[in-house]
């Protein structure tokens, strides 16, 4: 694999079984190989929506970048409160700076509200179990 930069020669010579009919074969020629962006991981196939209360995980923000690092705006622990249309931004900084460049990346996210759910009853039937072991210690 070349690495990038300008004017790299590339040769190739052919060689053929029928050399009786056929002449061996060179040929060269200077190519630019230019930096590699990184793929985009930001968002993943779901969509941009997340439910309020949810941390994207650093597999999902992350995705299989080269190496490198990310900065995320806001912070990529921060819980978003719920509403539509919010500013996301990530920028990668690869390791390698001569073979890849840095890229950024920004997307509206919406969040929905978060359902209490069952949990409600659950945490209160618990308090309740606890103290009705304590009265019976």
């Amino acid at each position: 694999m070349l690495s990038a930069g300008a004017a790299q020669s590339l040769s190739v010579t052919f060689t053929p079984t029928d050399g009786a009919n056929y002449t061996t074969a060179t040929k060269s020629v200077a190519i630019n190989v230019i930096k590699a962006t990184p793929v985009d991981h930001l968002g993943g196939a779901g969509g941009h929506r997340l439910r309020h209360g949810t941390e994207r995980d650093a597999a999902e923000r992350d995705g299989h970048a080269s190496p490198g690092t990310f900065v995320y705006t806001p912070p990529a622990t921060t819980v978003l409160s719920a509403g539509a249309a919010q500013s996301l931004s990530v920028t990668f900084t690869p390791t390698d700076g001569a073979n890849y460049t840095t890229a950024t990346k920004s997307v509206s996210i919406n969040v929905t509200k978060a359902t209490p759910g069952h949990h409600l009853g659950d945490a209160r039937g618990h308090r309740l179990r606890h103290r009705a072991r304590a009265r019976r210690s």
